[in-house]
């Protein structure tokens, strides 16, 4: 199946669930992370998941790490 077939597929709920990713992404709100986008994918990971409008998404890598920076320094 090639990309364009697979973009025609797309359903109304899915495509408006892309232009919110997309605005997401584009936020002004983000424009630190925004710096690391090219590494991290964020539009893709987050289409890649199923992400819809009544979903939240928490990054919590930044825990975990802080987490076992705690542990090792103890």
């Amino acid at each position: 199946m090639s990309c364009s077939s697979v973009m025609d597929s797309i359903t109304g709920d899915q495509a408006a669930s892309k232009e919110a990713i997309t605005q997401a992404v584009m936020s002004d709100a983000r424009k630190q992370a925004s710096e690391r986008d090219a590494f991290r994918h964020p539009q893709q990971t987050l289409e890649f998941f199923g992400l819809r409008d009544d979903m939240t998404v928490v990054e919590i890598w930044h825990l975990v790490v802080a987490g076992i920076h705690l542990l090792l320094t103890r």
